[in-house]
Formats: structure tokens, sequence, C-alpha cells
């Protein structure tokens, strides 16, 4: 440790501070310009993409068979949500396998309860999965319910001055059955049906606090991208002839490596954070130290194992930016994941950078520890000291 932070002295003395500062400002101006940007852009246009969603027909008459039709072809929302008539078997399934975002089960009893006036709720469950589509249907189930309300107060009507006037009972209940269907088509077929409501595409953080997650995790990977050809140059030939002329080994030379990474990477983090806490943006809080601390190990040990890859200095750096495009794009650090094209929804959840993006959101803003953010420190606190091993066994061909 100590032989690798003496040859760190040596390297960052070959490195120009003042132009490395200039370049750490660029970066943090540059990249909060062009987040809050691409966030007033989002702003504009929250889209979803079309889902599914499972009816249970307990009951199976022909009153809910009317209702089912009317929530398929209504004009708001059947280019958006498509409504599939199955089992409760079945819509379980469907559920678990993602293949539905929620599942509404009609009871036996809905169209006597409904005629009574008993309040038998509709059973819903939701798939924790899509949050920005659940959002969604809640808000029509709501509004639906509004609506029903209505029409059952105007059935209770009709079937209370049934039974003032004396109408024998099996015409009292054809009566009503109408009166059911007729409330329930004009009531499934207004615009009414979707309230007005402001749904992000970022979920459940608004469009400001999602980007500042991503550009602090794009800030923290493009930098020390960048910086990766001067830490190169910084590596004397002939020191580290010296190191293996003595039988040191490779450790000091990946050591001063990672030490360089993570002080560029405490730099920028350092200056970005302050001035979004300047800004009022963030308030400094021990999630968001633990979790920026977390931040800077990981990026410097992944940009010294990616410096001591065996490829030639121009491969690294395109591998470098082909990697980073790829996963900036579907970890959903530039566009929302509702954005993109829906089988993209599946592979982003298991990008590093969808978690660290999470991570941050979590430990930034929520600042609640849950289980799941115990267990993601534990993963990439592993992960970074396993890529700090792997660059000590790669150092030996990259540096002869």
């Amino acid at each position: 440790m100590k032989k690798g932070f003496a040859l760190y002295k040596q390297r960052i003395k070959m490195i120009p501070l003042p132009a490395l500062f200039f370049v750490m400002i660029f970066l943090v101006a540059g990249g909060g310009f062009a987040a809050v940007s691409i966030a007033d852009w989002v702003k504009g246009n929250e889209i979803i993409s079309p889902f599914q969603v499972a009816i249970v027909d307990n009951e199976d008459s022909f009153e809910t068979g009317i209702i089912r039709k009317q929530l398929q072809e209504s004009e708001a929302t059947k280019e958006l949500i498509t409504y599939i008539h199955t089992s409760q078997e079945e819509a379980r399934y469907l559920l678990n396998s993602d293949q539905v975002v929620a599942t509404v089960l009609i009871p036996e009893t809905f169209t006597d309860d409904l005629r009574t006036g008993r309040n038998t709720p509709l059973e819903v469950e939701l798939q924790e999965s899509f949050s920005l589509e659940r959002a969604l249907f809640l808000e029509l189930i709501y509004a639906a319910t509004d609506l029903v309300n209505a029409a059952q107060t105007a059935v209770n009507t009709v079937h209370y001055y049934l039974g003032e006037w004396d109408v024998e009972a099996e015409e009292k209940s054809k009566i009503t059955n109408e009166a059911i269907i007729h409330f329930s088509l004009e009531a499934f077929n207004r615009s009414q049906l979707i309230t007005q409501s402001e749904i992000e595409a970022t979920g459940s953080y608004s469009v400001e606090k999602y980007y500042v997650s991503s550009f602090f995790i794009i800030l923290l990977y493009l930098f020390p991208a960048l910086l990766s050809p001067v830490t190169q140059l910084s590596l004397n030939k002939s020191v580290v002839e010296r190191f293996i002329s003595l039988n040191v080994g490779y450790l000091p030379i990946v050591i001063s490596s990672f030490i360089l990474f993570f002080m560029f990477c405490a730099g920028v983090s350092t200056i970005a954070l302050s001035g979004l806490i300047l800004m009022g943006v963030l308030e400094i809080s021990w999630g968001l130290i633990a979790v920026t601390c977390l931040f800077v190990l990981f990026f410097a040990s992944l940009f010294t194992f990616f410096s001591f890859l065996p490829v030639r200095p121009l491969q690294e750096q395109a591998m470098v930016c082909i990697i980073g495009i790829i996963l900036f794009i579907i970890g959903g650090l530039i566009l929302p994941i509702s954005f993109l094209p829906s089988w993209l929804s599946d592979i982003h959840r298991f990008t590093p950078f969808h978690w660290l993006h999470q991570l941050f959101l979590l430990g930034a803003f929520d600042q609640n520890f849950t289980k799941e953010l115990y267990v993601s420190f534990v993963l990439f606190f592993s992960l970074s000291f396993l890529l700090l091993a792997a660059a000590v066994g790669m150092a030996k061909k990259k540096v002869i």
C-alpha cells in the first residue's frame, strides 16, 4: 500500500491539475445543462406503452358481460389497455409472469349487490414491476368507481319506486336489470372514465429527482473515461521496470491507478454535489454521503479494471464508450424506460446502472434504508473488490 501511494504521488505530478479542474467544471456545467434540458423535454412528453389487464368474472352474467364489453370497446382506453377475460388461475399466472399489469376480480354477487345497494368491493391485484402503468390503472379504477356509484344511485331509485308501485317481483327484477345495463352503458362510454391527473414517466419520483440521479451517475462514468488516457501516460515505464526488477510485484501499480481514479471521481462528485446542494436540489444526509462514497469506490474500481485490460488504448477507449452508451440507454438514465421499446423493460432491471440509479434515489431523496438498499450496498462493495482483484491478475500482461 505504501509503495502504491508513493507511485501515485509520482504519477499525479505528471498530470496538469489546472486543466483537470477545468475539465471537471466543464463536465459538471455541461452535464447539468443537458440533464435540465432532457428533464424539461420529458415533462412535456410523458408517454406509456400499451398494457394488458386480466378480468376474472365470477358472476359471468349478461350484465357483467355488458360491462366487460364497454371496458374493452371504450374509445378512451382501448388503444392503451387490452382487457383479457380469463379464469382466476390463468390471471394469477399472467400477473406473476409480468404479462399483465393488474387483475380485476368481479364477485359472484356483483349485479345483485349493485341492485340492492350493497358495496361489495372489486378485488384488484397489481403488479409491482409496472409503476407507471399501475398508477394509471388505479386512477382509472377510482374514476370508474365514482361513475358506478352514480349509476348505482340511479338503479336504487328505480328499484325503490318499482316497489312503491307494487310491481311484481319478476317484472321488477327484469326492469332493474335493464336499468343496470343502461346506466353501465352510459357510465363506461363517457370520456370522464379517465380523470385528468399527472402521472410522470419517471414513476414515483419527480422528473427533477430522476435526472439528478442520472446526471450524477453519467458524470462519474464520463470523467474517468475521458482521463483514462492521461493515467496511462502518467505510468512511467522506467518506474515500472524498477518495481519489477525488485520483485515488488504488480500490486503497487494497480493501487496507484486505483488511487488516481478514486481522486478523480471524488473530486468531480464533490463539485457536482456542492452545486446541487447550493441550488437546494439536494440536502446533506447520511444516505447521500454513503451512496456517494459507494459510487466513488465502484467507479474507481471499474476504471482501474478497464485500464489493465489486455487491449490497446484506442480499443479500450472505444470499448468504454460503447459500454457506457449501451448501459446509459438500457439503464434508463437518458430516457425513462417507458419511452423505449417494451422488450427493454425486462433487460434494464438487470443492468448495474439501473440499480445504481435506484440506489441514489433511495439514499439521496428517500433516506429509507430498506433491506434491498443494504443488499445493493454489499453487492456493489463486493463487486468493487472483485474488479480490483481482476485488475491485479491482468496487470502483468498490460504493463509488460
